[in-house]
């Protein structure tokens, strides 16, 4: 994906994830390479080292969900889901009428 793939995907400004992504190349994380559908819009890359990291990541982000989670009951996290699909309905139909 490009950088502009990726903030797409995400929602965010395209300078914003192209400065992480400068960063992250600079600490070996990713790479960039030649985009053959676009000249200028570099791919951007997972390295070796960025995969290990990423997966270190992963398995932190796993077990600390995975301890949250127990703390609540059944009951509890279904009320929490409820919240917040309500409040994703309401973010989604206010979209085009923030000022």
């Amino acid at each position: 994906m490009s950088v502009a793939q990726i903030a797409r995907a995400l929602g965010l400004a395209r300078q914003g994830v192209q400065r992480l992504a400068d960063v992250l190349e600079g600490e070996g994380l990713i790479s960039y390479a030649d985009n053959p559908q676009h000249q200028r819009a570099k791919l951007v890359l997972l390295t070796a080292k960025g995969a290990e990291r990423l997966g270190a990541i992963e398995m932190a982000q796993a077990g600390w969900a995975n301890e949250a989670g127990a703390a609540f009951t059944p009951a509890e996290l279904e009320a929490a889901c409820a919240v917040m699909e309500r409040a994703m309905e309401i973010l989604e139909s206010d979209e085009g009428h923030r000022g």
